[in-house]
């Protein structure tokens, strides 16, 4: 599995961008589209990393 850091940039370089959930949700993260619509939250690293693979 990889680091966060690369699979934040790797889903960059694709249109998206993972925020840091708040609250309670705190360790959880979210990714937006390039027009700032979320796509999928609710994601752990491995949440993640298994939608970079299903691009």
């Amino acid at each position: 599995m990889e680091k966060f850091k690369e699979v934040e940039l790797k889903l960059y370089e694709r249109g998206y961008y993972v925020f840091n959930m708040v609250g309670i949700y705190n360790d959880e993260y979210e990714i937006c589209n390039g027009n700032g619509n979320i796509v999928k939250d609710h994601l752990d690293l491995k949440g993640l990393n298994d939608f970079l693979n299903n691009l």
